[in-house]
């Protein structure tokens, strides 16, 4: 299991132009999926996700999330953290404040309500700018 410091600031500001790396991550088979989103918590610290948000979902307060109705419609965007493979399960942190799930996190299961469909991350390098600015200003 790997779960990144709840108390962490994950919302400080920061200078874009030393974004050295971006990356999108995408598939339609879910455990190679999986495993790819894995190794970039593992790598870059948690990524950003999208999950389909219903009343279920709003309304979750803890424990491990797996709707009863399915959600089709990705409508809302999300953090994911960190996973626990014994329970087949992300920790999702929400932007909704610790008054919402557990703290605001949500232990979720891999396939529930199409969170991890797709996710991407920044790789920041407060070092300085390289090459990679600049392609990525370039938009190619």
């Amino acid at each position: 299991m790997l779960v990144f410091d709840k108390n962490q600031d994950l919302t400080a500001s920061f200078d874009t132009t030393k974004i050295r790396e971006k990356s999108f991550i995408s598939g339609t088979n879910m455990d190679p999926l999986h495993d790819a989103i894995k190794q970039a918590i593992l790598d870059h610290g948690p990524v950003a996700a999208a999950v389909c948000v219903n009343n279920e979902f709003q309304s979750y307060d803890s424990g491990l999330f797996n709707p009863r109705r399915p959600c089709n419609s990705i409508n809302h965007a999300i953090v994911l953290t960190g996973w626990d493979d014994s329970l087949g399960a992300w920790r999702l942190r929400n932007s909704w404040g610790p008054n919402w799930g557990e703290d605001g996190y949500m232990r979720i299961k891999y396939r529930s309500a199409r969170v991890s469909c797709e996710a991407s991350y920044l790789y920041y390098n407060p070092g300085g700018v390289d090459s990679m600015m600049q392609l990525l200003l370039s938009g190619q």
